[in-house]
């Protein structure tokens, strides 16, 4: 099985200090020789942002070696013709399902990216936003989603 991650959830995995490094850990203890951890390329957007925008050199070191880490362990997905008809269709269901408005729904757009590359690719979708489990699944039910945050 393939699993892709959110930023949040890969975060709570490379940091020690997070609330919920052992749960999130234990979790990825469990997945098999065959699984496949993946992210989106998205994901090395926003680090690359985070990397950019802090003076920090603590959280600049923490951002590169979770960058590495990444590199190197994971399937890195990219975006597609594809991905975005999944796109189209999961943000036109989400507006219609929840009456958000347009400028409410925009904040969400990276979360309907990272659903729709789930959908193109087959993947589990590691996360904890509410978006996900109590809106998308309900709009495809191809869409499949994890909170590794609880038991």
């Amino acid at each position: 099985m393939k699993y892709i991650f959110d930023l949040d959830t890969l975060t709570y995995l490379s940091d020690p200090d997070s609330p919920f490094f052992e749960i999130t850990s234990k979790k990825a203890s469990q997945l098999t020789p065959s699984d496949v951890p993946c992210i989106s390329i998205l994901t090395l957007y926003e680090l690359q942002y985070s990397l950019s925008n802090t003076s920090d050199s603590n959280i600049r070191e923490k951002i590169r070696e979770l960058i590495n880490w990444l590199n190197e362990d994971f399937e890195i997905l990219p975006l597609s013709f594809s991905g975005a008809e999944y796109y189209g269709q999961l943000k036109q269901g989400f507006r219609q399902k929840t009456g958000i408005n347009r400028t409410a729904i925009k904040k969400h757009n990276i979360d309907l990216i990272l659903a729709s590359t789930a959908l193109e690719h087959d993947c589990i979708l590691v996360a904890m936003d509410g978006i996900y489990s109590n809106h998308l699944v309900k709009i495809n039910p191809n869409f499949k989603t994890q909170n590794w945050t609880v038991d």
